[in-house]
């Protein structure tokens, strides 16, 4: 039996990886007491992995029913890690004239904070959480079947947001 228990010791199991991609546009030239305008396009890339963290299950959420079956309850898959790396920003096209100004380095801050919740938005619509937890079911039933189990069992506990 003590063997079943391991698995916490696995931690995060992240099962699944998205990269998602936006490009963000500005066009600032709606102010009309300034001459000329000033346009910005910047792409963006986020790595976003999502899995379960096997480290929240207690004694009660493993359950042996006899020696060929066991029955899981894990957590619910969530975003274990989210990365906008540097290197994957980059300005693609930056259009200045008239008597206006570069963008400033807070001005494509702030861009870039809209990316990352425009890129946060998206994610939550798509389906990484699902894919998360195919692909747990699936490499913890060839986990314990390779453990000699002929019946897995498993089943998820609802997110801390009510969706299962």
């Amino acid at each position: 039996m003590e063997k079943v228990h391991d698995i916490k010791e696995l931690g995060t199991l992240a099962t699944t990886e998205y990269t998602y991609g936006k490009i963000l546009q500005l066009n600032d030239d709606k102010e009309w007491y300034k001459i000329g305008d000033r346009k910005i396009l910047i792409s963006v890339k986020a790595k976003v992995k999502a899995g379960v963290d096997l480290t929240k299950m207690s004694e009660q959420d493993i359950v042996e029913k006899d020696d060929q079956t066991i029955q899981l309850t894990l957590p619910a898959p969530e975003i274990v890690s989210f990365d906008m790396n540097p290197n994957d920003i980059r300005t693609e096209m930056q259009d200045v004239n008239g008597f206006r100004t570069n963008f400033s380095q807070d001005e494509k801050v702030k861009i870039l904070q809209l990316g990352e919740e425009r890129i946060r938005t998206e994610m939550q619509e798509s389906n990484i959480l699902s894919d998360a937890r195919k692909n747990a079911r699936v490499f913890l039933t060839d986990f314990y079947k390779d453990m000699g189990y002929e019946t897995v069992i498993i089943e998820f506990k609802p997110s801390e947001d009510g969706k299962k």
